[in-house]
């Protein structure tokens, strides 16, 4: 399971950074890839919580 979160985050991180390349070089953009980073990881949660992997 660590690995395979590792990998997700990995991925995710990659994938907010893609997501916001538009914005590359503004000052908002550390805050778009929080917002990214937050919105993805609420969804693995709710995604583990169906699977039973997370109480």
């Amino acid at each position: 399971m660590d690995r395979a979160h590792a990998a997700w985050e990995t991925e995710r991180d990659r994938a907010c950074c893609e997501e916001t390349e538009v914005d590359e070089g503004g000052l908002v953009r550390p805050m778009l890839i929080s917002v990214c980073k937050t919105r993805a990881t609420r969804a693995r949660i709710l995604l583990l919580k169906e699977m039973g992997a997370y109480p």
